[in-house]
């Protein structure tokens, strides 16, 4: 019976081959020896001798156990006997059949070939030492097998059996060595135990098959996992497969090498660089741990490179674990694994991006993938993990999507790339943990958590199991210092592929610093967020375009309210800003429409142009002393202000300051105001008188026009000219041009009477 064979296993047969050169000098090939060298010559003793109960016969070149007196306890078969020595290579057929009273055996180092039924009936072996480097296959019929009916409780399940100990001059274990699948005449291997350091190559086809043993660990130096090697094994629970294997078979009889190990839980994959998974017979892992309740599959550090197919569609897999040092994911490795619930990503650094295709490594991958029911995978990025690659969990056809529903990024983070969790549209936390992520986000549609949580968009967030309002909960860990430039954000324009957070929490012990320039930008959905007391610095656009953030307490510390950083918070109605402000930015609360009043602190010595634009809501405002410009539309339609306190540091009042205020009914300028720009009280309907400082030397432009309330105005006699439309429309105001003005602008007294 010939085994499907790969180059791999080519080149380390012929490796065997050279080395398993013995005394007698002869090479095994198959079942049969060849001799070196013409004919054979006699090179040692001659007849038999008998060594410890064991009878050896001189083949010329190489000596043959040939049978056993008495009823020996102990067999130890040497790597050569006799004077002159020869090696013992061959042990014939029957050679210790039904001798019951031996408990333990140890096959020399020379051993080649073993004859049918050599063992058969040794019932009583407790431990076999195999240390034969390299022994022809095995017969493969049952009844023929030298270890037929072999070892203590054979054909049973009784936890005393028989234990295998290979030796670590080992390099291939012959085919069908404990192949026997005979339910009554197997022998009951309980461990096998591979002697460090090993040699062992190839593992032959069925060597192991329906084994009692609960444990196997295969050594480093295991090149070729032959087919059936630990097929049937029915008390398999945890296996670990050495650092070296470089494929793994499947036999022509369509048997993997850990098929129909029903029972394993755990799998430990050491394997660096396997670069080959037989499936032309079927797969190596064929209904593997069906009835352990799921199958734990953890990559050691060490492993470099995960080849295609390895687990695909294996669906009994409940939870994975990546290792520090995978740099090569062949495509489709996981696609199909659907019993999934965990995922542990500890790549260090892995280095490229993976297809976004139906060729994605995690393709139809999950608990329930490509679905949104509430059960799904949880994924988990190590703390050591410094670079999440490109397309991480983004696989494009949705019907093939992970159903990933908690997101756990770790503490050593620095960098995710392009769409890592784009796919991840059914996602309902994200945990950040990444303690100083420094770089930026890619905004637009190359952002990380593109599309991320999306899914309970579609009824505004009804959860499609039950009814409930859902979303994205995000949660900082306590060891993060800065929450990163675009963090969360999406422009408007992307709305429908913006991460659908409803809510933010931060650790109570935390420790963040900085919030970065967009991190929540358009968060439309978020409701209520606690900033931390240890926030120092909030970048401009952090919360721009939350409109359904209620309030907010700035921490102490803050020195700055940056560009934008409310704007556009239509539903805020608290802002509690920190006496450490000195600074509000431009547009800074810019259209936050719902909110009714804010204390600006005393310390605040500038205020940006547009921060309070559209506040339609606020109904008072008292600017602190220091401040020396009221920026160009700073409270322009804040229809419903009515009291307004401008101190005596102010020295101008800008182009559109007060545009379309058109509840205020008084404002007292103050003397120090030497400049009042144009549009300035522009329809401000409700104003009934105003003093103009004496310091103004020109009436701008369209300045008080459509105040249609104004009553009494009073001009210095220091201004010398009235802009274009400076009083237009002011209908109720009758007023007195002194000598002073020498230019009056177009239309600048429509509708007014002049005294």
């Amino acid at each position: 019976m010939t085994r499907k064979t790969s180059l791999v296993d080519l080149l380390t047969i012929l490796v065997i081959s050279m080395v398993a050169v013995v005394g007698g000098g002869f090479l095994a090939f198959g079942n049969g020896f060849m001799p070196q060298g013409g004919p054979a010559t006699v090179r040692g003793f001659t007849g038999t001798v008998t060594v410890g109960d064991v009878m050896y016969t001189s083949r010329g070149t190489y000596a043959e156990v040939t049978g056993v007196s008495g009823g020996p306890a102990v067999i130890d078969i040497p790597a050569t006997v006799g004077s002159p020595a020869l090696p013992v290579t061959h042990i014939r057929s029957g050679a210790f059949y039904d001798k019951n009273t031996i408990k333990s055996v140890t096959i020399g180092e020379n051993i080649q070939y073993v004859g049918v039924n050599a063992f058969d009936g040794c019932s009583s072996v407790e431990t076999l030492f195999w240390n034969a480097r390299y022994c022809a296959p095995f017969s493969e019929e049952n009844s023929d097998m030298p270890f037929y009916r072999f070892g203590r409780n054979y054909g049973t399940n009784n936890p005393l059996g028989l234990d295998v100990i290979i030796g670590n001059n080992v390099l291939q274990l012959p085919d069908y060595f404990f192949g026997n699948t005979n339910l009554t005449a197997k022998s009951n291997i309980r461990n096998v135990t591979f002697s460090e350091p090993s040699s062992l190559k190839v593992t032959g086809i069925d060597a192991f098959r329906m084994g009692n043993f609960t444990k196997v660990v295969i050594p480093d130096s295991v090149t070729i996992l032959s087919g059936g090697t630990f097929a049937n094994c029915p008390n398999l629970t945890e296996v670990t497969i050495g650092t070296g294997v470089r494929g793994i078979e499947s036999s022509v009889h369509g048997r993997g090498a850990f098929s129909y190990s029903t029972k394993v839980t755990k799998l430990n994959w050491n394997a660096t660089n396997c670069t080959s998974i037989s499936t032309n017979f079927g797969h190596p892992f064929d209904s593997f741990g069906t009835e352990g309740g799921g199958v734990s599959l953890v990559f050691g550090d060490n492993v470099q490179s995960i080849p295609s197919i390895a687990f695909q569609n294996r669906t009994v897999i409940k939870d994975i674990t990546i290792g520090a040092g995978l740099t090569n994911l062949d495509n489709n490795a996981f696609s199909g694994c659907t019993g999934v619930t965990s995922l542990t990503w500890n790549a260090v650094n892995y280095p490229t991006a993976l297809p976004a295709s139906a060729e994605h490594p995690f393709s139809n991958f999950g608990r329930n993938s490509g679905t949104n029911v509430g059960l799904g995978l949880d994924v988990t990025i190590g703390d050591n993990v410094k670079s999440v690659p490109v397309n991480f969990l983004n696989v494009v056809d949705a019907a093939y999507r992970p159903n990933v529903k908690v997101v756990t990024i770790g503490k050593g983070v620095i960098n995710i790339g392009y769409n890592a969790f784009s796919g991840c549209t059914n996602a309902e936390t994200l945990v950040w943990n990444a303690t100083d992520y420094t770089a930026a986000f890619a905004l637009y549609e190359n952002h990380p958590f593109f599309g991320f949580g999306i899914s309970y968009r579609a009824e505004e967030g009804a959860d499609t199991d039950t009814g409930a309002i859902s979303g994205v909960n995000v949660l900082i860990g306590n060891n993060v210092k800065r929450i990163p430039d675009n963090f969360l954000g999406l422009p408007r324009h992307l709305e429908q592929h913006r991460p659908y957070v409803t809510s933010v929490t931060f650790a109570e012990d935390g420790s963040v610093e900085y919030i970065g320039q967009r991190a929540f930008y358009c968060l439309t959905t978020l409701a209520a967020i606690s900033i931390p007391d240890t926030v120092t610095e909030i970048r401009d656009h952090a919360f721009y375009n939350c409109a359904s953030l209620k309030s907010v307490i700035v921490p102490d510390g803050i020195t700055v309210i940056n560009n934008f950083t409310f704007a556009y918070c239509t539903s805020m109605t608290s802002v509690v800003l920190p006496d450490s402000v000195t600074k509000l930015g431009a547009f800074a609360f810019h259209q936050c429409v719902s909110l009714p009043e804010i204390k600006i602190p005393d310390a605040v010595t500038s205020i940006g142009r547009l921060a309070f634009y559209n506040c339609r809501s606020l109904t008072s405002i008292v600017i602190p002393d220091g401040v020396k410009n009221i920026n160009d539309f700073t409270f322009a339609y804040c229809a419903s202000l009515t009291n307004v306190v401008i101190p005596s540091s102010v020295t101008q009042i800008k182009e559109y300051a007060f545009h379309q205020c058109t509840s205020l009914p008084s404002i007292e300028i103050p003397t120090s105001v030497r400049i009042i720009g144009a549009f300035a009280f522009y329809n401000c309907t409700s104003l009934a008188s105003i003093v103009i400082p004496s310091r103004v030397t020109a009436i701008s432009d369209f300045t008080f026009a459509y105040c249609t309330s104004l009553t009494n105005v009073v001009i210095p006699s220091n201004v010398t000219a009235i802009g274009n439309h400076a009083f237009y429309r002011c209908t109720s105001l009758t007023v007195r041009i002194p000598a002073s003005v020498i230019s009056i602008g177009f239309r600048a007294f429509v509708g007014v009477r002049i005294v």
